[in-house]
């Protein structure tokens, strides 16, 4: 015989057998996707000094690496930087840079080339290695063209 009170029951049974298994599978994936990526082993200390082409120290400007991992540091008034924390794991990255841009808009010319802005465009690269020491010398230059190698082991 039906009833009401025998419905409402079974409704109410059906939902709570639902969220039980919604919580055991919400459970059960949740233990799946601990990791945020693939393990990039042991990280090196990262440091350096960037230049401009007339061998002057570029300040206030972000240095980014790109590679296996990212990471990027502030350039201080004498161009030194260094990549805070663990720094980065071996491997080889290209540098690019951020800076000279106020607002969005450029307050005065760049002291070198745009390329350097693009991390595609960049012909700056750093080969972070495990035996360091991983302090690179970065010089750019006035010339598009030319290419680069971060000089490392300073």
């Amino acid at each position: 015989m039906w009833t009401l009170e025998a419905d409402l029951m079974r409704t109410v049974a059906a939902r709570a057998i639902r969220w039980r298994w919604a919580a055991v599978l919400g459970l059960a994936l949740a233990g799946c996707g601990g990791e945020r990526g693939p393990d990039l082993g042991s990280s090196y200390p990262v440091k350096g000094k960037v230049t401009l082409p007339d061998g002057k120290p570029l300040a206030d400007t972000k240095v980014n690496f790109k590679g296996p991992a990212y990471g990027g540091a502030t350039t201080g008034s004498d161009g030194s930087f260094k990549i805070e924390g663990e720094g980065l794991p071996a491997g080889e990255y290209r540098v690019y840079l951020e800076g000279g841009a106020r607002g969005g808009k450029r307050s005065m010319a760049l002291p070198y080339p745009t390329k350097y802005l693009d991390e595609d465009a960049s012909d700056l690269t750093a080969i972070v290695k495990p035996e360091g020491p991983n302090d690179f010398s970065l010089q750019l230059n006035k010339d598009d063209a030319s290419s680069r190698r971060a000089r490392g082991g300073h």
